[in-house]
């Protein structure tokens, strides 16, 4: 094999290499590639979120929610996003050290009475190295949680909620919602 054909095939095989290693998500045209299994590292999948609980949690006016922070359309097991809300009467948690640690599945406080607000959802940990596209929370089909009983309903509506960095210490969300005493 002369010189230039070994160079030839040098950069045939370095273009392969690199179609290979750089298209996940593009159309599979190698037997080699087909093998491959692409699982990129998802930016968000260390960040946690603050509980809202305060010390009036034993107030019986106090409506106790857990919320989880993954998005549905990825199984509830990453990206950022609401999958799941339940209404829990406070006596669900027992409100230890541990049981308020940050999470992505946190206990929340509505306030009584009011139909519709925000909820208020605080980063517990430092994004600043996470690009902003990605900190993008998203529901992405209405969320009903219900209580035990069905006598009390909350509704996050579908859409994009955009990452705050002036919420807390670490940025957040306000997250529209509409809670009802009877359905």
């Amino acid at each position: 094999m002369k010189k230039y054909e070994i160079l030839i095939l040098a950069f045939t095989l370095a273009a392969i290499n690199t179609v290979i290693f750089s298209s996940c998500n593009k159309a599979k045209t190698t037997t080699e590639e087909e093998t491959m299994e692409c699982n990129p590292i998802d930016p968000t999948e260390s960040i946690l979120f603050s509980h809202n609980v305060g010390n009036n949690i034993k107030e019986n006016n106090i409506e106790i929610i857990r919320i989880v922070l993954h998005r549905k359309a990825y199984n509830c097991d990453k990206k950022l996003g609401i999958c799941e809300i339940y209404i829990f009467g406070q006596q669900i948690y027992k409100l230890d050290q541990d049981s308020l640690l940050p999470s992505r599945d946190i206990i929340y406080e509505l306030s009584n009475g009011e139909e519709t607000g925000n909820l208020t959802l605080l980063i517990a940990t430092d994004v600043h190295n996470i690009d902003p596209v990605e900190l993008d929370l998203y529901v992405d089909e209405d969320i009903y949680g219900y209580n035990d009983d069905s006598s009390k309903k909350i509704i996050v509506p579908q859409g994009v909620y955009h990452y705050n960095p002036n919420m807390g210490e670490h940025g957040g969300y306000m997250v529209n919602y509409s809670y009802s005493s009877s359905i």
